[in-house]
């Protein structure tokens, strides 16, 4: 990609030429200075009133634009219900890092910032107990398949989607900030360095050795933090509105 046009210039432009808007907030790489040909271009408005939030994705002046559109109560929303739910601090880490480039209320930034600020001292929610029970189970049954692979090809298959939750549950099961795709592994190092290197070596011993021992031994650390072993006495329910009558 070609030389573009500075991101927080488009990001004023954008905010000039739309709706009105009380708050305009370039977040992400651009926002830290550390931006290069493939970001994107994070931007958060923040208008009067809206339906509902959105988030739309567009392409202006070589830029990709993901844009957040939110009045203050739903983006109070996203920031004190959202995030501490998902275990995802998504919103509050843009406000937290966000640069502002358009201010018409001026006491809006500080108190949406101190908000976010609180949530991320805060950390996530706990994990409810079904899906805490859930997750105890699937990694229980998981590790057992582990031990006897029908073969090479069975055992790659189970390892390559094992990353996500260990490091999920790891942070979660300890009340710790988990994030997406190519984020999660930073921030597994950030919060427990040792554990990211151990799942890293164990991992690929199973998928490049064969060898599922130290994935085992991950997995075990794991349930041990979340309480253990759970494979004989699990039980789980469906709402009683699943249901097809006459069916």
């Amino acid at each position: 990609m070609g030389e573009r046009t500075d991101g927080i210039e488009v990001a004023r432009r954008l905010l000039a030429s739309g709706p009105p808007a009380l708050l305009g907030l370039v977040a992400g790489s651009v926002a830290r200075g550390v931006a290069t040909d493939r970001s994107d271009l994070d931007l958060v408005i923040v208008a009067p009133r809206v339906p509902r939030a959105t988030r739309s994705t567009f392409v202006t002046e070589g830029w990709t634009v993901e844009l957040f559109v939110h009045d203050p109560g739903t983006l109070d929303h996203y920031l004190r219900r959202l995030d501490p739910t998902s275990g995802i601090p998504a919103h509050s880490t843009m406000i937290v890092e966000s640069v502002a480039v358009w201010e018409q209320d001026p006491d809006l930034l500080p108190r949406i910032r101190a908000t976010a600020e609180r949530v991320l001292r805060d950390g996530p929610a706990p994990l409810p107990r079904h899906a805490l029970e859930q997750a105890r189970y699937q990694l229980t049954i998981t590790r057992e398949h582990l031990r006897r692979p029908r073969d090479p090809d069975e055992l790659r298959a189970y390892v390559a989607q094992l990353h996500r939750p260990l490091a999920e549950l790891w942070l979660r099961g300890r009340r710790r900030w988990f994030a997406e795709d190519r984020r999660l592994r930073s921030r597994l190092t950030e919060d427990d360095a040792e554990m990211a290197a151990t799942m890293d070596a164990a991992l690929r011993s199973a998928m490049v050795e064969l060898d599922p021992t130290p994935t085992i031994a991950v997995i075990d650390r794991v349930l041990e933090a979340l309480g253990g072993p759970l494979g004989a006495g699990y039980s789980a329910t469906g709402p009683p509105s699943w249901r097809i009558e006459g069916g």
